[in-house]
């Protein structure tokens, strides 16, 4: 027997669970195999397919509360009479054991009988073939049991191949692996065993290298073999094993990278087999690539990466903004970030926010790894373009929030958790990382992993906008929320044990590094907007002179349309009517049938009172092939506005008639506007263009 307790590194002890899959650990390259699993008596397991036929047990024990180390490949247990059980799943299908004489163990057959053959007890139950073997030392007993699919002259001979393995000395060194982790957390923040379950079960989730896919990676579903990468999840995933082994966090990476498709795009799925999704992985490889390095700086490892990041992010940017305007748009709603909020006219913030942050991290990267020799400046000008239009087109300063904007440049009245997004931005100035947006995101253990995933991006946003209180708040909420969803068994999906093991290492502090600003600057900051007006007014001056000539030899390229459109939506956004229709105009003279343009000359008109030349304009946009509402809508207060009421009246019906459930709102404004009329009301419309 033995005489002490084996207490390895700081790593938590926990009781015995029933239920929990033992399996082998892709951490050593090893295929999962057959899955074991835990039964209800304290030391006892057997098979997802056994079906109740067959288990391996030791004798009862009257200790109700042993110590132990219940790991993904196995466990050990310690009684209070000093005696003691080490299982450990070593290959696939393959268990090596020891344990006290006292404990007894043994197979047990139900339903069928126990048959002996080459010193081995075998049993055939509902197409396994289990052989079991003990061997009876003067400290202990050292066991070995093996399931073979095929036939039980298979399970003798892993039986044979495995008998001089020493069950302890492969436990300990199960335990060596963890230290990283555990020596480093003084204390946890959630249940001891609560995290232990999450970091085992992103152990189960490994997958040895194979002809596909070249480094070890994670598969989405623990229970299946066949199941595909959910490349996604990368940046959550190696930012869970940046804390408890840094080179399955780059194997991690790799693994998505090696998935590149011939275009330079990445799938958001794959399979081992070689399948690869249709819908495009999220815009996020740089970012995760910058993390897992900012931990090992590996150059190997960075050089190659960058290459392929290179390749990836030029075809992105071709992709999502293939005219090169500044303007990404999600092309489904499977790719797009939050696929409730998806519409294709839709430039939605996350995806400007995530493509200047990728940017960002591969600059980064490039600058910090030479001898990778990829081009630093490669995607600067589309980063300074995705910048500018953050701040100057996609920031709504009255709701000191970013917004969605639409194809003719209309911001949508929406405000969630992904128009966080552009905090990513290093290069985002700090007056711009605040919101009011209640950030409480639900996780439970069927939580899809789309949504875990955003709660990371959330946490990545707040200390990038150095929240140290939002930050702090939104941790200690998803803690309890991760209690919860483990209350009940794990799920099957990686995502909420990665996020766990995300948040016990980072830290509540969001503070930056760096001193803070000085008094001047923060007084600078604070007129910002007053600065860049004047230069702005500078600005438009020698543009209009520039896009005059031009305007007078040639069409202007699609980009120089889009940099004019935001020109004139910056001025009838300042109130600056006059100067917008000069810059329309001069558009509408080079570049005709842009229904923007058309549009926002419409309403500029309206703003100046010029109703009949607002009307001409928004029933030339009606009677296109893709008409617009807001266009039906204007037009009927206009014509409101011009006391032509039953023409008005039309107009608001038909609006209500044909639009109801796409724009509630605004049939619920044209039923009011009707319902004015009718009464003969001369109160004045308080609609707007």
């Amino acid at each position: 027997m033995q005489e002490s307790v084996f207490k390895p590194i700081s790593m938590p002890t926990g009781s015995w669970r029933s239920g929990q899959d033992i399996t082998a650990s892709g951490w050593t390259n090893q295929l999962p195999g057959p899955l074991f699993a835990t039964d209800n008596t304290l030391g006892s397991l057997t098979s997802r397919r056994a079906g109740g036929k067959w288990r391996f047990e030791i004798d009862p024990r009257a200790d109700r509360h042993p110590v132990g180390f219940l790991l993904s490949n196995g466990y050990r247990f310690f009684f209070s009479d000093a005696d003691s059980l080490t299982v450990v799943v070593t290959t696939p299908g393959l268990l090596v054991g020891r344990a006290s004489k006292e404990l007894n163990p043994r197979l047990i057959a139900v339903g069928s009988s126990l048959l002996e053959k080459n010193h081995c007890t075998c049993v055939e139950a509902n197409g396994e073939y289990i052989a079991f073997s003990r061997k009876e030392h003067n400290d202990g007993i050292d066991f070995l049991l093996a399931i073979s699919p095929t036939s039980s002259d298979e399970a003798l001979r892993q039986i044979q191949a495995a008998a001089e393995i020493s069950a302890e000395a492969l436990f300990e060194e199960e335990i060596s692996r963890r230290a990283f982790f555990w020596n480093s957390l003084p204390s946890t923040k959630v249940a001891a065993a609560t995290l232990m379950r999450g970091v085992e079960d992103l152990i189960a989730h490994l997958m040895p290298p194979n002809d596909s896919i070249p480094f070890r990676w994670s598969r989405a579903d623990r229970r299946n073999a066949a199941s595909n990468m959910d490349i996604n999840q990368t940046w959550l995933l190696a930012s869970a094993w940046c804390s408890i082994d840094p080179q399955v966090a780059e194997d991690l990476v790799k693994a998505a990278l090696s998935c590149q498709r011939e275009d330079g795009l990445i799938p958001a799925r794959s399979g081992a087999d070689a399948t690869r999704s249709d819908a495009l992985a999220w815009p996020l490889m740089a970012q995760s690539v910058r993390q897992v390095w900012s931990v090992t700086k590996n150059t190997a490892f960075a050089e190659y990466c960058l290459p392929r990041l290179e390749r990836y992010l030029s075809r992105a940017l071709d992709y999502y903004d293939p005219r090169g305007a500044g303007f990404p748009r999600w092309k489904n709603a499977d790719e797009s970030l939050d696929p409730a909020s998806f519409h294709p006219d839709v430039a939605p913030v996350e995806l400007i926010g995530l493509l200047t942050s990728e940017i960002e991290a591969y600059e980064q990267l490039a600058k910090a790894v030479p001898s990778a020799q990829a081009r630093q400046s490669l995607l600067s000008a589309e980063q300074t373009l995705f910048l500018n239009h953050l701040t100057g087109i996609f920031w709504d300063s009255k709701a000191f929030a970013f917004k969605d904007r639409i194809a003719n440049g209309t911001p949508v009245e929406r405000c969630t958790s992904a128009h966080m997004m552009p905090w990513l931005c290093e290069g985002l100035p700090a007056s711009y990382k605040k919101t009011s947006i209640q950030l409480n995101p639900r996780l439970e253990k069927e939580t899809e992993p789309r949504q875990v995933f955003q709660a990371f991006l959330i946490l990545q946003c707040c200390r990038q906008a150095h929240l140290s209180k939002e930050l702090g708040v939104i941790q200690n909420h998803l803690r309890k929320e991760l209690e919860k969803a483990f209350q009940d068994g794990l799920p099957n999906h990686f995502a909420l044990s990665a996020l766990l093991a995300v948040l016990e290492k980072m830290p509540a502090d969001a503070r930056p590094s760096d001193s803070s600003p000085s008094k001047l600057a923060i007084k600078m900051e604070s007129h910002r907007h007053l600065f860049v007006g004047i230069f702005v007014g500078l600005a438009i001056l020698m543009t209009l002179g520039i896009f005059a000539s031009i305007f007078a030899r040639r069409q202007p390229p699609l980009q120089s349309t889009e940099a004019l459109l935001a020109l004139a939506r910056q001025h009838y956004a300042q109130g600056h009517y006059d100067e917008a229709l000069q810059v329309y105009s001069n558009m509408m003279a080079e570049a005709q049938g842009i229904a923007a343009i058309e549009f926002g000359m419409a309403n500029a008109f309206f703003k100046k009172g010029q109703y009949q030349d607002a009307e001409r304009l928004y029933r030339h946009l009606l009677q296109s092939q893709r008409p617009m509402p807001s266009a039906l809508m204007n037009l009927a207060i206009s014509l409101h506005r011009q006391g032509r009421t039953e023409e008005a009246m039309e107009c608001y019906r038909q609006f209500d008639e044909q639009y109801r459930d796409q724009y509630s709102g605004l049939s619920a404004r044209a039923r009011l506007a009707m319902d004015l009329i009718r009464e003969q009301t001369k109160t004045p419309l308080q609609e707007t263009p």
